[in-house]
């Protein structure tokens, strides 16, 4: 996976800071070998290795990284010139730390005053680098400690200087990570409709393979699921969440309940999948797709007697067949154009559910017509049909 990361390191006031007539020139510990603690976007607390090796390969990407300052940028590289504040220069591997080190170079006309003072006093601390790095997600130790994965392919695109972006715990000062930032189409958002949670980055997916299942109508919670790239036979995973805003999530509920039911839904969404795969096998002996949100995956409790072939719908369990007054009811309701519309189904599905449900009274002997309905039926629908439209009657 592929990660825009923000690493707070420190300038090293152990060397004397140099000013010439263009610039303030500050030695820089950039990085080093080590385990850094990172927090992911939805508050799971990981354990990220970066070997020296690594580090000596790619160094060379951090020679001429534009400096910031103040604030952090969004992205890997500034977009806007007016950010830039200087740069890092004289990169080179050091042995003796295992790591990065070289100078970081800020520009006095692009500097103002105050922030010059900080640089020559000293005071000024802490810079975080930003940068791209691949992340296999294979665990191991450094040492005696544990790692959860390990950096690699680092590309080095900006310091900002003048931020306070976590503490320094020993024995890698200047090295400790408080904040881990996702690529942009990784962080969590707020849509026009939706509280969207990623959960997985989109590139690991196998391309156009995501769909949305509902995971809880009443509370309004939806997710994107599809196939990784890895295992493109296997089950399908959860990408991200989508929490309705209309059902009252707001970020922070969406992202408390991701935190405490991720590893539960996962495996719910397994169970689920096989069930899907089920009814995949089971649909495709019928012109019907399954309607999920609406369809059943498994037989309703009430109906856990009533055998495949005695439903209407046998792909979404719907419309069972017996015993006879059931039958009748299937009958009637696939007169109501309302019914065919609120599952979801087309003409040429509803036609089909049509013709079983007339084949099967015939069997039994019950003489239908087409788009019949019992006196009674139609008598209660005459009653809706003026109730809900009582101006057109001069009523009220």
């Amino acid at each position: 996976m592929r990660t825009f990361r923000m690493d707070k390191v420190e300038f090293d006031s152990a060397k004397k800071i140099v000013e010439t007539e263009t610039e303030i020139i500050v030695p820089t510990i950039f990085t080093r070998e080590s385990i850094l603690p990172f927090i992911d976007e939805i508050g799971h607390h990981l354990r990220g290795y970066r070997s020296a090796e690594e580090l000596e390969k790619y160094g060379w990407t951090l020679e001429g990284a534009w400096l910031v300052a103040y604030k952090h940028i969004p992205t890997v590289f500034p977009t806007d010139p007016d950010q830039v504040r200087g740069r890092a220069k004289n990169i080179k591997f050091s042995n003796k730390i295992n790591g990065l080190v070289g100078d970081s170079c800020f520009l006095k006309s692009l500097c103002d005053q105050p922030f010059q003072e900080i640089l020559r006093k000293g005071d000024l601390k802490d810079v975080s680098v930003g940068y791209f790095s691949e992340e296999v997600m294979t665990p191991g130790k450094f040492g005696d400690e544990p790692f959860d994965f390990i950096q690699t392919k680092f590309f080095f695109g900006h310091l900002a200087a003048g931020v306070s972006e976590g503490r320094c715990p020993s024995p890698f000062c200047g090295m400790s990570v408080d904040s881990l930032f996702a690529k942009p189409h990784m962080d969590p958002e707020v849509t026009e409709k939706y509280v969207r949670i990623r959960v997985r980055d989109p590139d690991l997916f196998v391309e156009g393979g995501f769909r949305t299942i509902v995971l809880s109508a009443e509370e309004g919670i939806h997710a994107v699921i599809g196939k990784l790239k890895s295992d493109p036979t296997g089950s399908t995973v959860i990408q991200n969440y989508m929490f309705e805003l209309a059902k009252g999530w707001t970020m922070e509920k969406a992202q408390a309940w991701v935190k405490e039911h991720k590893d539960q839904m996962d495996q719910e969404q397994g169970e689920r999948e096989k069930l899907h795969e089920e009814a995949t096998k089971r649909c495709a002996r019928t012109p019907i797709k399954f309607n999920e949100g609406k369809g059943n995956l498994t037989k309703p409790e009430e109906y856990q007697n009533v055998p495949d072939e005695d439903f209407a719908d046998p792909c979404n369990y719907a419309y069972p067949m017996v015993p006879e007054d059931r039958l009748r009811a299937a009958w009637q309701r696939l007169h109501q154009e309302e019914n065919r519309t609120a599952g979801g189904y087309t003409s040429e599905e509803w036609e089909w559910m049509k013709n079983r449900v007339e084949k099967r009274l015939k069997e039994k002997g019950v003489e239908v017509k087409a788009d019949s309905l019992d006196p009674y039926e139609e008598l209660a629908r005459s009653r809706r049909y003026f109730q809900g439209n009582m101006s057109l009657f001069g009523a009220e």
